[in-house]
């Protein structure tokens, strides 16, 4: 069972990033939010403690993903994430950075968990996966000042699909970015 589970968090980044429109955001130095959308494709891998790649972070299993896409506020942009992995099919302690071609980046945070898409076969493991999670922006340089939601637990609510039997994943991106003067 644990092995499932590791599989089903594998690519749990892969994600639809869902956030309001926060009309009330408290932040002084807020201007605004810009909406943030696009998509990218993602490839996972599962580390174990002593792994080089493994993030000092995590104390058991840890995925890691990379991948390109496109969004509106990036262009063109590489994808590198990582988070922990459960045993109850959850991960936490997300990671991303997602960097333009011209070197720009947003950074932010997620946790949350995978469930399966469609109930599998007695005895057969899931083949896809639904994601219920959450994700904050931090920061990046993509704008001269970009409202950290993470140090507000600003977090807006993540969910995608991924297949489980490669690990391969898209992320759909529509997320309100804060972005100050």
């Amino acid at each position: 069972m644990y092995k499932l589970c590791v599989i089903l968090v594998a690519t749990a980044v892969c994600a639809v990033l869902i956030a309001p429109a926060y009309a009330d955001d408290d932040d002084k130095n807020s201007s605004g939010r810009r909406q943030w959308s696009g998509q990218a494709q993602l490839a996972s891998r599962i580390v174990l403690p002593g792994d080089p790649l493994h993030p000092s972070r995590c104390a058991g299993p840890a995925a890691i993903l990379g991948g390109a896409g496109l969004t509106t506020l990036l262009g063109q942009f590489l994808g590198q994430q990582s988070h922990c992995l459960n045993p109850d099919g959850s991960f936490d302690q997300g990671q991303f950075i997602f960097t333009a071609a011209d070197g720009r980046t947003i950074r932010g945070r997620y946790y949350g968990k995978v469930v399966p898409a469609v109930a599998p076969p007695p005895n057969e493991p899931p083949s896809s996966g639904v994601i219920l999670g959450s994700v904050c922006v931090q920061g990046g340089t993509a704008f001269s000042h970009i409202v950290n939601d993470c140090a507000a637990q600003r977090y807006s609510a993540a969910l995608g699909v991924l297949n489980l039997t490669t690990g391969d994943g898209t992320v759909f991106l529509d997320y309100a970015l804060g972005v100050g003067r």
